[in-house]
């Protein structure tokens, strides 16, 4: 990642005589279609003028354009000058959009995307897994994907950094998402953040639950060891998270409306510019993004992984914020980009859904003839016949299932006495599905005998 180049302010722009007001205003209306309206100078430089237009006085334009509809936050840069956001047609678009998705209930009752209410609330878990995992993965850390989602569903202690990581953003998830009924405070935000950095920091640091110190004022830099952004001072940060703490919860003296997916999306960006702690800030910003919209009644939020959509190509994620930072302030930039991801990532989400919906009421038609098996059986079923071979444990059901492990343990060692799953007996227990489970259930079916 590099530093974009510094465009003009708007400011140096009407007080150049190549770009005088008069000119600018009268060519206002004259620009070509908006896709370019929150392109950065970085990028503007490397393309074609319209006609008639010089770069200097497009990128002019353009900006007088988002000045008439930028709106200030309480969040004052380290320019001592606001952070300010817009709402251009594209974003406007957006919001259209994943408004008639994200806050829609509709969306999540049974038989819309899920069979079942259960299956419904074992979509949400095993979606904060990925998320946790996602989270982790961005900040350069790797390890087995499935070792750490069955140590998330079994509770089993994390055996290396890797994992211990992904436990922790998990953990710290579960406790944000407890407190969506109460007014974000300073004091929540810092256990967030010690839950996140648990058994993460060298023995005897501290840096986990506080804020940076005066002697830990930190540099973001580039490979090359080129300074990238400088964050505010410590001195500052009590207040400056306490302005935060207030805009989260609605009640800051800005006064405005704004639009629940808007205020998410800065809450992130906020966090991060903060940069309040020495590390992890990516992390938690991430994890205060799912707190304001679970609090802000977007109950399809818990359904998908936003840290998975920006994995999958990071590197606009981090240049968002360069853009912003460079160009006066201007978190539209980062507001544009994570509409996008979170547009990826309802997509994957909706198609993933449907498609497990169709498949499992295929396989639930398997089923009529058995009246003894309930849901959590019909899962493992479902599961078994898309992965033969795979291992179940009942440790592994309790923590998927939520469930006790009494209860686990009937569901597993009742479909093993009837055939549809072979058990191991070995320390602990270990249940596999069989190569030739569509055979076992159709002669199952066929005799009566279940």
């Amino acid at each position: 990642m590099k530093l974009p180049l510094q465009p003009p302010t708007l400011e140096a722009i009407l007080g150049n005589e190549a770009t005088p007001v008069a000119g600018l205003l009268q060519k206002f209306g004259h620009l070509p279609p908006e896709k370019s309206l929150f392109w950065h100078w970085d990028e503007l430089f490397s393309q074609e003028a319209p006609e008639n237009f010089s770069i200097e006085e497009w990128w002019g334009v353009l900006k007088l354009k988002r000045y008439f509809q930028q709106e200030q936050l309480p969040l004052i840069g380290i320019d001592k000058k606001p952070v300010v956001f817009g709402q251009p047609g594209t974003v406007l678009e957006f919001l259209y959009k994943l408004d008639r998705k994200l806050g829609s209930e509709t969306t999540l009752s049974p038989g819309a995307l899920f069979s079942s209410r259960e299956e419904r609330k074992i979509h949400a878990l095993h979606t904060s897994f990925e998320e946790a995992i996602a989270s982790t993965q961005l900040e350069g850390a790797t390890g087995d994907l499935e070792e750490a989602k069955m140590m998330l569903a079994t509770g089993r202690p994390p055996k290396d950094p890797f994992e211990q990581t992904v436990t922790n953003n998990h953990e710290a998830f579960l406790f944000l998402k407890q407190r969506i009924e109460e007014p974000f405070t300073p004091e929540i935000l810092l256990e967030t953040h010690r839950l996140v950095m648990n058994n993460l920091l060298p023995e005897n640091a501290d840096g986990g639950g506080r804020f940076r110190r005066e002697d830990e004022n930190i540099q973001l830099e580039s490979y090359d060891r080129q300074v990238l952004f400088t964050p505010p001072p410590t001195a500052e940060l009590p207040e400056r998270i306490q302005i935060l703490c207030d805009f989260l919860n609605e009640d800051s003296p800005y006064g405005k409306f704004i639009h629940p997916l808007i205020r998410a999306i800065l809450a992130h960006f906020w966090l991060s510019y903060e940069h309040p702690f020495v590390d992890g800030n990516g992390r938690v910003a991430r994890l205060l993004f799912y707190w304001s919209l679970l609090r802000q009644d977007y109950p399809l939020a818990e359904h998908i992984s936003l840290s998975g959509a920006i994995f999958k190509n990071p590197s606009p994620y981090y240049q968002a914020f360069l853009h912003a930072e460079t160009d006066e302030n201007d978190a539209t930039y980062f507001v544009i980009n994570q509409l996008e991801m979170i547009d990826d990532a309802l997509e994957t989400f909706v198609t993933t859904a449907r498609e497990k919906l169709a498949q499992s009421e295929e396989i639930f038609s398997q089923f009529d003839h058995f009246t003894w098996i309930n849901h959590r059986q019909e899962q493992v079923l479902i599961h078994a016949l898309k992965h033969p071979g795979a291992i179940y444990t009942i440790e592994s059901q309790q923590g998927f299932h939520r469930v006790s492990f009494a209860t686990a343990r009937s569901d597993l060692l009742e479909l093993a006495k009837n055939g549809l799953l072979l058990l191991r007996k070995t320390r602990p227990h270990r249940f596999i599905a069989p190569a030739d489970l569509p055979e076992r259930l159709k002669k199952a079916a066929s005799t009566q005998t279940l």
